[in-house]
């Protein structure tokens, strides 16, 4: 059993993708069996378990998230034909028309048009109207996660390092009496 993704952004773009191992490893990793060299990728991002029913991917915890049709999945997903596949910055694309989605209702708003003007002018006036009055569900714009902007990872702080423990306990001692709001001469002086 064998699943064809074709990819669908970067320079590989048209690239053919034969998914035929249990296990298809994505991620950063040497060992993944599709190696993405980008930091928005987790060194195990995601897996992809060709099935009878169907390509299945399963998010690995990763730091970004995996997203199909531009949502995260939050468990496992089948493929369906025409899905788009996105890891950090590649996409994948499963061959095939796709599958034909639920109609939104017409009484709703078309938010795939929304323009950065209406929205900054949505979001001024949200402001301003949130103190003065209730707010009702048609106050309520959804945003598609196709406009949002991709949010980069925020580096740990690094740790401050000591040359001796003794260095380290008096960044501690400094510390505390800084969340006291008084200095150690302070405490002194009135002793």
């Amino acid at each position: 059993m064998s699943y064809l993704l074709i990819v669908d952004s970067g320079k590989h773009k048209g690239r053919k993708l034969k998914i035929s191992r249990d296990n298809a490893i994505v991620g950063r990793d040497e060992e993944a069996a599709i190696r993405i060299a980008s930091q928005e990728v987790s060194r195990r991002h995601c897996v992809l378990i060709p099935t009878p029913d169907g390509l299945v991917v399963r998010d690995l915890e990763s730091s970004n998230g995996t997203f199909v049709n531009g949502a995260p999945i939050l468990r496992d997903t089948i493929l369906q034909s025409g899905d788009v596949l996105t890891v950090g910055p590649m996409s994948f694309r499963l061959p095939g028309k796709p599958a034909a989605r639920p109609a939104a209702p017409e009484s709703e708003p078309d938010d795939q048009n929304l323009s950065d003007d209406d929205i900054a002018t949505w979001l001024a006036g949200a402001g301003a109207d949130a103190e003065s009055s209730e707010i009702s569900s048609s106050d309520t714009t959804i945003i598609p996660a196709t406009m949002t902007p991709r949010l980069q990872p925020i580096p740990p702080k690094r740790k401050k390092e000591f040359k001796t423990v003794a260095d380290e306990a008096a960044d501690i001692i400094r510390r505390h009496y800084e969340s006291l709001e008084a200095s150690p001469n302070d405490e002194a002086a009135d002793n």
